[in-house]
């Protein structure tokens, strides 16, 4: 797989649906609940984004939130940090060691899993 798996969550840590999430160049977007509730996806090919809230389906309310981190879908593009963290890597060193050898290392199928939860009512 090569997804972003997007939960988002009230103030009280509840599913939110109807919430317009989506990358920072405004290429994708996705409604929370389309995936169950307060969840959404996206597919990540052969790219690199960033998500964010931004604003309410029907009523289009902007919304403000932060912003993830750079997504990747390849290990060439995927800090090492992030790499020992899922446990593909045990140390920088045995990640240089497969960006070196196996550059095509899961071939970019790699998914991640972001949380947008609201902090004020």
């Amino acid at each position: 797989m090569h997804t972003i798996f997007i939960s988002v969550l009230d103030v009280n840590g509840q599913p939110l649906d109807g919430v317009v999430v989506g990358d920072t160049w405004n290429n994708v977007e996705e409604v929370s609940g389309h995936k169950g509730a307060g969840k959404t996806e996206i597919n990540l090919w052969a790219n690199t984004m960033e998500i964010k809230v931004k604003r309410h389906e029907t009523s289009g309310q902007p919304y403000t939130s932060e912003t993830s981190f750079p997504f990747s879908s390849y290990l060439t593009t995927i800090p090492d940090e992030q790499m020992i963290q899922a446990g593909y890597c045990a140390n920088e060193l045995a990640c240089k060691w497969k960006r070196e050898n196996e550059s095509y290392y899961c071939g970019g199928h790699y998914s991640w899993e972001v949380v947008f939860q609201k902090t004020a009512p």
